[in-house]
C-alpha cells in the first residue's frame, strides 16, 4: 500500500510538472532550466491564483473590519445595559425613600384625628388610595366614552358612505339592464335586417 501511495504521488508530481511545462511559453518538455519569473507572472494560472489571493485577503480585512466594529457595538451596548441597570436601581431606591417619606408625612398629618379603629393613619391611606384608584377609574372611564363618540361618528360616517355608494351601485346596475335592453333590440335589428 505504501508502495502504491507513493507511486502515485510521483505519477502526480510528473503530471504537475508537465502541465507547467505545457502552459509555460518557450519552454520545452526536457528542459530542466526553471522558467523565469516574468513568464511565470504572466500565465493564467498564476493570475487566477493571485487574484483569488488578494480578493481574500481583501475579504479577510473587511470581515477584521466588520468584526471591530461590531465588537466596539457590543461593549457600547454591554456598558449602556450597565447603566441602565445602575440608573434602574438607583431610581427604585429613590423611589422607595421618596414613598417612604410620603407615608411617614400622612401617616403624621392624619395622627390627630382618632377614628373608630383607632387606626387612624392606616385608614386615611386607605381612603387616600381608595380616592387615587377612584379618580383612575373615572380618567378611564372618561377616555372609554371619549372613544365610544369617536366610534359613532366613524360609524354614522361608514352608513352615509355605504348609503352612498349603494346608491351609485343601482345606478350602475340600471344602466347596464338599460345598455343590455338596447344591446338585445340592435341584435334583434340586426337578425330582422338579415334575414
Amino acid at each position: 500500500r505504501e508502495k502504491k501511495i507513493s507511486e502515485l504521488l510521483s505519477e502526480r508530481e510528473e503530471l504537475l510538472k508537465r502541465i507547467n511545462s505545457l502552459i509555460l511559453p518557450g519552454k520545452k518538455e526536457g528542459d530542466n532550466s526553471g522558467a523565469d519569473e516574468e513568464t511565470v507572472r504572466k500565465t493564467p494560472l498564476f493570475i487566477d491564483t493571485t487574484t483569488k489571493l488578494e480578493t481574500a485577503e481583501r475579504r479577510i480585512k473587511e470581515l477584521e473590519t466588520h468584526g471591530e466594529k461590531i465588537r466596539q457595538k457590543w461593549a457600547v451596548t454591554k456598558g449602556d445595559l450597565e447603566l441602565v441597570k445602575k440608573t434602574i436601581f438607583e431610581m427604585e431606591g429613590k423611589h422607595e425613600r421618596r414613598w417612604n417619606e410620603l407615608l411617614s408625612t400622612f401617616s403624621e398629618s392624619d395622627s390627630v384625628p382618632i377614628s373608630s379603629d383607632g387606626d387612624s393613619a392606616k385608614g386615611s391611606f386607605s381612603s387616600a388610595k381608595k380616592i387615587a384608584e377612584l379618580e383612575s377609574k373615572l380618567r378611564q372611564s372618561m377616555e372609554a366614552a371619549g372613544r365610544v363618540e369617536t366610534l359613532r361618528a366613524t360609524l354614522a360616517d361608514a352608513y352615509k358612505m355605504n348609503e352612498t355608494l349603494q346608491s351609485k351601485i343601482d345606478d350602475l346596475k340600471t344602466k347596464n339592464a338599460k345598455m343590455l335592453a338596447e344591446k338585445s333590440a340592435a341584435r334583434a335589428k340586426e337578425i330582422e335586417s338579415v334575414t
